[in-house]
């Protein structure tokens, strides 16, 4: 349970957080490291710029952040994909696919049959958390009216005319690097047994060693 959400998991066993402290072990937990250190300072400053917490992976806050309190001049994007970066081992998997042994048949009495099943790697696919910020986006005529929701991959071909839409890109694609926490609502479906869950089934208890030995 505490996979799927450790401050619900550990009051679940009667340890109580303050509210402060719920906020840092979700943080913490969701982005570890130099990306957690990254987004806090995205948040930071992207609250300042705007007056309240930003939210990039909300289509219609982040409409009305680009287009009403940046003013920035929609773009007619039609016919054009954002730049995408490739994963780490991209390069990696291109070149073990070909020297992965071919299916063949063992027992031939057996499966009279020909294979039909095979094990391979699957591509890799373009998604937000991919988006390849050091790339330009192209220049784009304008479009004839803003549009009232804004996706994360729109919102790329307006990083390069405003830096705070920047940072606003970042920080979205950051959090959906995020390991996933479920809400309190899944978190008590699956507790209940309404719900199945690997985490449930796969990681029984968590011991923490005594700090104290």
């Amino acid at each position: 349970m505490f996979a799927i959400n450790p401050v619900l998991a550990l009051e679940r066993y009667g340890v109580k957080l303050t509210p402060a402290l719920r906020d840092h072990v979700l943080r913490t937990l969701k982005n570890p490291g130099s990306a957690g250190t990254r987004r806090q300072a995205l948040e930071a400053s992207l609250t300042q710029a705007f007056g309240e917490a930003p939210r990039p992976e909300n289509p219609a806050w982040l409409a009305n952040a680009l287009f009403k309190v940046l003013k920035l001049t929609p773009l007619d994007r039609r016919g054009y994909e954002p730049a995408y970066a490739p994963p780490l081992n991209a390069a990696i998997l291109a070149r073990l696919e070909p020297l992965r042994p071919k299916p063949r048949r063992k027992y031939p009495l057996l499966r009279p049959g020909a294979v039909k099943s095979s094990v391979g790697l699957t591509s890799w696919r373009e998604k937000a958390r991919l988006l390849d910020l050091a790339a330009p986006a192209p220049d784009l005529p304008r479009a004839r009216q803003a549009p009232r929701t804004l996706g994360l991959e729109e919102a790329w071909f307006y990083k390069d005319r405003d830096p705070v839409a920047h940072d606003l890109v970042e920080l979205g694609a950051i959090q959906r690097t995020g390991f996933f926490f479920h809400s309190p609502d899944s978190f008590r479906r699956i507790a209940a047994g309404e719900a199945s869950n690997v985490f449930r089934t796969w990681i029984r208890e968590v011991r923490f060693k005594d700090a104290r030995r």
